[in-house]
């Protein structure tokens, strides 16, 4: 049994959680990300934070994992503001703010445990720079994905290439690969800034 399905047996990722997306396309991103979001989460309580700050939060699927994982503090960011209208309705004991990284202060100001980038390094040039603004000796886990989609501006086809493209910014860097479905493979590195 790997760890997906190990992970899918504990009662916050048990049922329903993902049933309740409205929007087809919404389930089809939840069920290719739930097996990301499970393992983030683990890598997030494994790791014993109190507080997490996610980049790219959208519409609050991991902030919910985490709160029924009981992690206390929580900042989701996210440039999409209907996103985090809907993950402030199903996640309301955590903030959401709408912010651009590269143009706030967040990541040097707030106090966390662990950073966290979902679905964000592949889409942003300054990508070694988002990093760079993480606190020092902080934790941090982030995904990128293999598979053509608009927008994606690197390319990322090996957990080798994304170990060499992250390791001069991150310390102790780890990268797993999780094979979604569609033939789709996502990245899950786990480094210390």
């Amino acid at each position: 049994m790997n760890t997906y399905e190990q992970l899918r047996r504990l009662s916050p990722f048990r049922g329903g959680f993902f049933a309740n997306k409205a929007i087809a396309r919404e389930q089809r991103r939840a069920h290719w990300f739930r097996p990301v979001w499970a393992l983030l989460a683990e890598h997030v309580r494994r790791s014993g934070a109190q507080s997490v700050i996610e980049v790219g939060c959208g519409e609050g699927e991991l902030a919910c994992l985490l709160r029924d994982l009981g992690i206390p503090g929580y900042l989701g960011l996210d440039t999409n503001a209907a996103r985090l209208a809907k993950a402030r309705a199903i996640c309301p004991e955590y903030r959401f703010e709408v912010a651009d990284v590269f143009l706030t202060n967040h990541l040097r100001g707030e106090n966390y445990d662990v950073a966290v980038m979902t679905g964000f390094l592949e889409f942003v040039r300054w990508d070694l720079v988002a990093l760079e603004l993480v606190r020092p000796h902080r934790r941090v886990l982030g995904t990128v994905t293999a598979g053509e989609e608009p927008g994606r501006v690197r390319q990322f086809t090996s957990a080798n290439q994304v170990l060499d493209h992250y390791s001069p910014v991150l310390r102790e860097l780890h990268v797993e690969p999780i094979h979604l479905a569609h033939g789709r493979t996502a990245f899950l590195f786990d480094g210390i800034k």
